[in-house]
C-alpha cells in the first residue's frame, strides 16, 4: 500500500531513506556504544559496578545493534539494494566533507590526541 501523503510516485524513495536513516542510527549508536566504552576504560576496571555500567551494557549494547543491523540488511533487499546504496552515499558524502575540513585545518579534531577519561586526574581538578 502506498503512502498517501507522499503518492503513488514517490512511495518507494521515501520508504528507502527512511529505511537508510534507521540502519544508520543504529550504527551511530553502536558506534557510541564502543567509544563509550573505550574512553571509560580506566574507570571501568576499578569496581565490579564500573565494568558493568562502563564497559558490558554498553558493549552488549553495541553488540546488539550491530546484530540487528547485519540481520536487517537482507530485509532491506541485500547489500546492494537500493537502501543499501542510499546509505552508502550517505557515508561517502560524510567522508568527504570530513576531508575536506581536515583540507582547510577547519577544525583540531585531527590534531588533538586520543583521550581516555582519566579518574585521577578529574578529582584532583
Amino acid at each position: 500500500m502506498q503512502d498517501a501523503a507522499v503518492g503513488a510516485g514517490g512511495g518507494g524513495a521515501f520508504t528507502n531513506v527512511i529505511s537508510s536513516v534507521g540502519l544508520m542510527f543504529a550504527l551511530f549508536y553502536a558506534a557510541t556504544g564502543l567509544g563509550m566504552a573505550v574512553y571509560y576504560r580506566n574507570l571501568a576496571v576499578r569496581s565490579l559496578r564500573g565494568f558493568i555500567e562502563l564497559m558490558a551494557v554498553p558493549g552488549a549494547s553495541a553488540a546488539f545493534l550491530l546484530w540487528v543491523a547485519a540481520k536487517s540488511v537482507p530485509g532491506l533487499g541485500g547489500w546492494w539494494s537500493p537502501v543499501m546504496k542510499l546509505g552508502y552515499v550517505m557515508i561517502g558524502i560524510g567522508v568527504l566533507l570530513m576531508i575536506v575540513a581536515r583540507a582547510r585545518h577547519q577544525t583540531d579534531y585531527f590534531s588533538r590526541p586520543i583521550e581516555a577519561y582519566e579518574p585521577d586526574a578529574a578529582r584532583d581538578g
